[in-house]
């Protein structure tokens, strides 16, 4: 949140520098439209950023087996295709595959999203993000997965949420093979 308070403070005195520029030259007429042309850039910024850290989230809460505040992270009736680990329809659906489900099938997880796209359009927002995941499974065998999630988020009593998660897998390997050796799932282009 303090991140978040740096930069909007940040945008805020560039705005005033921006618009101050224009009062002192004697532009009339254009400035309110400037005004709510940054406030427009400043809230779409918020978002992506509150999204990106419910993208963090998500993976910490993961890989720390933290299912109560996971269940925070998704709307009543969100949507899960996890691919080879299933589809789940509800949230407390998708919560019983945090719970029980994915604990049992391994014992280790690492995610790492990078690379997002985010596309914001009111309270609702679409994105992109490729993942690796490296995994111990169950039976102890070493493994990387990779893919691209492709969600859908939603704004609920001010709080960005998941309403659709599909993981696109591109490869789930065993360490000491890698995805050369043991083949793609899914080719990416």
């Amino acid at each position: 949140m303090r991140r978040i308070t740096i930069t909007l403070v940040t945008i805020a005195i560039v705005a005033s520098l921006v618009l101050g520029g224009v009062v002192a030259t004697g532009c009339t007429g254009s400035s309110d439209q400037k005004v709510q042309e940054l406030e427009a850039a400043v809230q779409e910024l918020q978002a992506v950023r509150e999204i990106q850290e419910l993208r963090a989230n998500y993976c910490y809460y993961t890989d720390t087996n933290d299912w109560q505040n996971i269940s925070t992270l998704f709307t009543d009736d969100a949507v899960c295709d996890f691919g080879p680990f299933g589809f789940y329809d509800g949230k407390e659906a998708v919560i019983e595959f945090f719970r029980d489900l994915l604990p049992a099938g391994m014992s280790f997880t690492m995610h790492m999203a990078h690379n997002p796209k985010i596309n914001v359009t009111g309270d609702t927002a679409t994105g992109e993000w490729y993942y690796e995941v490296a995994a111990t499974s169950s039976d102890n065998q070493a493994t990387w997965i990779a893919g691209k999630y492709i969600e859908q988020y939603v704004k609920v009593g001010g709080m960005w949420k998941f309403k659709e998660i599909v993981a696109d897998w591109y490869y789930s390997t065993p360490y000491d093979q890698g995805w050369a050796e043991e083949g793609m799932l899914h080719d990416p282009s």
